[in-house]
């Protein structure tokens, strides 16, 4: 039986241990080493059920976020989608409003004009 058992890699000046004896170890202290580790085991998993746990968190976090920056995004489009139609719905509006306007300004001018005529017309008649 051999203390260690490996092989030796000279070209890196290394020594690859396939498996040593503890030397050094009490048979009376194994089952302390035994509790000691299962402690050691149970803490790990207890430590990975909580990161597990944060991860879970954190990705329903991160999809709440993402659904509700889509939301928002898509409410944005709708609300430029909006505008531009008022705007063109205005736009189309101010321009039949003028050209009414227009048409209204030189129906007057011309309706002055000719009420201007027939009143003088009608100043000097012969009595």
């Amino acid at each position: 039986m051999y203390i260690i058992h490996g092989k030796l890699d000279q070209k890196n000046s290394q020594l690859e241990v396939d498996y040593a004896i503890g030397r050094d170890i009490r048979t009376a202290d194994i089952g302390t080493i035994v509790s000691t580790l299962q402690e050691w085991c149970n803490s790990c998993e207890t430590v990975l059920s909580c990161v597990e746990s944060q991860i879970n968190r954190a990705n329903s976090e991160k999809n709440r976020r993402v659904k509700h920056k889509e939301a928002v995004e898509q409410e944005v489009v709708n609300i430029k989608k909006t505008l531009k139609t008022q705007v063109q719905d205005t736009d189309e509006v101010m321009a039949t409003d003028s050209r009414e306007a227009v048409a209204q300004c030189d129906k007057g001018k011309k309706q002055l004009k000719s009420k201007g005529l027939r009143g003088s017309g009608k100043f000097w008649q012969k009595s």
